[in-house]
């Protein structure tokens, strides 16, 4: 989570003001093309959760100057957007695409992996396929994203528009609550839970404590995490154990 010091809401500011003079500068084209209009300052600071992300959005918002960025290009759908905007869908799309290849080869992955516990039960595999099929739509679809038309180019390119930085911090931040919820309404009573709790708590970035988690315990898509399987305290305690909590002996 970043913490905001004075100069940041300077530097912000002073990045949103210089581009909403540049639409107002280039209102004819702006009229003639989609997807581009002006940015409010309050709703752009709201989205910021990390510093990566509030210099991703300023860089962005400077790029407007760059030469023929108010060049009308037309795309294979027949939309017409600026080359400033093509540029930074391009950007996008690649960061999107590069995630979902890489969630889908975690979850190749995961399929060969087997829970290192008692139970030795592995993950559900109609579930991962499932959700396999679900990444690899979706990866075709910003594959396909100017040959997308009206609603659809316009959903997908304004998912492409949010920072990934941003993006990966709210799904991580989502999850995290999840999972926690699920973890308590099964394990609260059991002994030992304090110390995962502990655990968990060290992480003040929920991103990073979405990548500490032991492979084969998180699925890289699914922000509403569900398990189906239930511990008994042995187990529990071994699964504390594969987090490198240490249980001592009774």
């Amino acid at each position: 989570m970043i913490r905001w010091k004075r100069g940041d809401y300077i530097k912000l500011g002073r990045a949103v003001s210089k581009f909403n003079k540049e639409i107002e500068k280039n209102k004819e084209i702006v009229d003639q093309v989609i997807l581009l209009e002006k940015v409010e300052y309050k709703d752009l600071r709201d989205r910021i959760q990390t510093r990566e992300g509030l210099n991703a959005y300023i860089d962005s918002l400077k790029r407007i100057k760059l030469p023929g960025g108010f060049d009308i290009v037309e795309l294979e759908n027949g939309e017409q957007i600026t080359r400033y905007q093509k540029r930074e869908l391009d950007s996008g799309r690649k960061s999107v695409m590069d995630s979902l290849s890489n969630q889908i080869a975690e979850l190749e992955q995961q399929t060969k992996v087997n829970y290192k516990l008692d139970i030795k039960e592995k993950l559900s595999p109609a579930y991962k396929s499932q959700q396999q099929k679900d990444l690899e739509l979706r990866l075709q679809d910003y594959k396909n994203l100017y040959k997308l038309k009206g609603k659809d180019f316009i959903e997908k390119a304004r998912k492409v528009g949010i920072n990934q930085t941003e993006l990966q911090y709210r799904r991580a931040y989502i999850f995290r609550q999840n999972y926690m919820k699920v973890m308590r309404d099964k394990y609260s009573d059991f002994e030992n839970f304090d110390k995962f709790e502990k655990w968990a708590r060290k992480f003040k970035n929920p991103v990073k404590f979405y990548e500490a988690l032991p492979e084969g315990e998180y699925y890289p898509d699914d922000l509403q995490y569900q398990s189906d399987v239930v511990f008994t305290q042995e187990n529990f305690n071994a699964f504390l154990e594969n987090f490198g909590i240490k249980i001592e002996e009774g």
